[in-house]
């Protein structure tokens, strides 16, 4: 369930986020069961609170969402995503700021996990302008 993969994650990753003066929220609308494996749903949600956690300042708030259409995100209070840049950034070694640690193929992993069960991976700059929006958009599983 997207629920227990984000309450998960929180659980990983609250010590780090607070040591890097981050809040890290939940935020759910009821759940989803998804048609992923439980581990590259950890591992994509690792990859997307890493970078948020990389590229915004201390002092704000990361938020792992979900609802019950199958979407997850990673919402922060960055600089957002530099316009046109929107899908380039899952291109494999490309970084968004080169001031940052990192190799460039954190969402380029997500993208191929969430296309490896038939969903996708997004990111853009919230609709408020306050920070970015990182996405994967996961098939609901068949209930039985």
């Amino acid at each position: 369930s997207l629920r227990a993969a984000s309450e998960a994650a929180h659980a990983r990753w609250l010590q780090r986020a607070e040591a890097s003066g981050h809040t890290l929220a939940l935020q759910g609308d009821g759940d989803a069961l998804v048609r992923a494996g439980e581990e590259d749903v950890a591992i994509a949600l690792d990859n997307l609170i890493e970078n948020a956690l990389v590229y915004t300042p201390a002092g704000t708030t990361v938020t792992l969402a979900w609802d019950p259409r199958g979407r997850l995100a990673v919402i922060d209070e960055g600089p957002g995503v530099p316009p046109g840049e929107e899908r380039s950034l899952f291109e494999r070694f490309r970084r968004g700021r080169t001031d940052r640690p990192g190799t460039g193929l954190g969402l380029a992993i997500v993208e191929t996990l969430a296309r490896r069960w038939g969903g996708s991976a997004s990111i853009s700059t919230r609709d408020d302008g306050a920070g970015a929006r990182a996405e994967v958009v996961l098939p609901l599983a068949v209930a039985r």
